[in-house]
């Protein structure tokens, strides 16, 4: 799917994209997905919209839709290098109440479910 919503409070409706892919060499070597946690400091649950996330964050790696409602979007960024070269790919995963509103963000380290 293309996740092409008629309902532009809705983006990324469906299902779509590629759930813990592997980013492009291209986006690897731009920098724009390197991972801070800051980038998220202004998501808050309940408050941060769906609308609001794609606008922050842009395209998602992957995103679904379930029958109630609920949705999920995936990020990849890449983190830090472990060692010289060598850098390894840390999903982002948030979710959404059927109002598209933030119920849960997660990434390595971090669950705002706990």
């Amino acid at each position: 799917m293309c996740g092409c919503a008629s309902d532009p409070s809705n983006p990324y409706s469906g299902s779509g994209g590629l759930f813990l892919g592997t980013p492009s060499k291209s986006a690897i070597e731009s920098g724009k997905i390197d991972f801070s946690p800051s980038r998220f400091v202004s998501f808050k649950v309940g408050v941060t919209t769906k609308k609001e996330t794609v606008a922050l964050l842009g395209k998602p790696a992957g995103w679904l839709t379930r029958a109630d409602g609920t949705s999920q979007l995936e990020y990849d960024f890449v983190a830090p290098e472990i060692a010289p070269g060598m850098r390894r790919v840390m999903a982002v995963f948030l979710t959404f109440d059927a109002n598209r509103l933030l119920t849960r963000l997660t990434y390595p380290g971090y669950d705002s479910g706990k």
